[in-house]
């Protein structure tokens, strides 16, 4: 899909250990027009995209998304 942006989060913990890996993911799409799961979310970099299918601001002219970001132990919102 193509790149719309990225999440950025950080965690207290220790840079470059297992516990301040965070990982990303959508939660919720509002709303869920045409069809549920129009954006990605990659993993671990956060990266943020849109899926195969393009959208059209005549249709939906917004979108609300709730993304959680976790880190290997705990999770937060």
């Amino acid at each position: 899909g193509s790149n719309i942006g990225t999440f950025i989060a950080h965690d207290e913990d220790e840079e470059n250990t297992v516990n301040s890996i965070l990982g990303y993911r959508i939660v919720d799409q509002i709303p869920k027009f045409p069809k549920e799961g129009l954006f990605l979310v990659q993993t671990y970099s956060g990266v943020f995209q849109l899926a195969a299918q393009s959208l059209k601001k005549q249709d939906t002219p917004q979108y609300n998304l709730t993304v959680e970001v976790a880190d290997k132990d705990f999770k937060t919102l």
